[in-house]
């Protein structure tokens, strides 16, 4: 059913966040946004638009407290680069973790957003910079300007809690987080890490390669799950 966005009022600021087009090459724009619909549940409002594709695929989600079926977790053990380019939505509490070897990162969402999975990883290694002033010379996302996930000010409180190769309970220098960083990087090249959402609102979702939130069913969870992605049902 085609959404009309002239009954839609929104409740707060879009989430944007932007990627590479693996199609024309050119930029695909990902906006989240909490809405009002009239005579109906609140929900969010997930956009991509890519222009030269001329795609512009949105879906409505009803925001509930909790999915009847539970809170979900999302786990990931990614080995290729196009694992990167993986679309995925995360709502508002969902805590995230990022593991490569010993080295893991954690935070909690503060608003949901939806992004791709380079952006998750992107977003690590911004938060560890700017703690830690370790200079990384990557491009930066607009998740932050976007009020996304953990905190990029050392003055904002954090959920985000770190721990490094070096360190098995957290990142206690600016060695530790320049090792942190390098390791991250290396999973911008070549993919291969793991990764764990748990969300009790049992809302957010990963989708496979080349698929899109809009053409698949919420609520199915096998619809979501390949080899590389498991979504499971938790009470």
């Amino acid at each position: 059913m085609a959404i009309d966005y002239s009954k839609l009022r929104p409740i707060n600021q879009p989430q944007t966040a932007e990627m590479q087009c693996s199609s024309c090459e050119g930029t695909i724009y990902m906006k989240t946004l909490r809405v009002d619909v009239p005579g109906e549940q609140s929900a969010i409002l997930s956009t991509i638009i890519c222009d030269p594709c001329m795609i512009r695929d949105s879906v409505l989600i009803p925001i509930y407290e909790k999915n009847e079926n539970g809170g979900v977790i999302i786990s990931c053990d990614f080995d290729s680069k196009s694992d990167l380019d993986r679309f995925v939505t995360i709502f508002q509490n969902s805590k995230m973790r990022i593991e490569k070897g010993s080295f893991f990162y954690e935070c909690q969402s503060m608003n949901d957003f939806s992004c791709c999975v380079e952006h998750l990883v992107i977003h690590a290694i911004e938060d560890l910079s700017v703690c830690w002033d370790v200079e990384w010379n990557g491009s930066t996302i607009s998740l932050k300007d976007s009020e996304s996930t953990s905190t990029s000010d050392k003055n904002k409180s954090s959920s985000s809690s770190f721990s490094s190769s070096v360190s098995s309970s957290s990142i206690k220098s600016k060695g530790d987080a320049e090792t942190a960083v390098a390791i991250l990087k290396e999973v911008l090249h070549n993919g291969v890490v793991d990764i764990i959402i748990e969300d009790k609102s049992g809302f957010s979702r990963i989708c496979p390669v080349s698929k899109r939130l809009s053409g698949m069913e919420l609520d199915n969870l096998s619809e979501f799950n390949d080899p590389k992605v498991k979504h499971t049902w938790t009470k």
